[in-house]
């Protein structure tokens, strides 16, 4: 499992592409049109699709989810 976490609450919006996302809970297969919400989880990303993938991201600074 990855040990990267931020410090943020984490709002995504999947724009185009396909990209995986790992956390202790297991991984999400995201897609276009998909949105997501992380509260400062350990993380991975991995490229799944056959190109780009392209994320809107929100990041906002919440010393409650370190």
């Amino acid at each position: 499992m990855p040990s990267i976490t931020t410090p943020t609450i984490d709002y995504g919006y999947i724009v185009s592409g396909e990209i995986e996302l790992q956390v202790d809970e297991g991984v999400s297969v995201l897609r276009t049109g998909d949105t997501f919400v992380q509260r400062g989880p350990r993380h991975a990303w991995r490229g799944t699709g056959d190109g780009e993938c392209v994320i809107a991201f929100v990041l906002i600074a919440s010393a409650n989810f370190q």
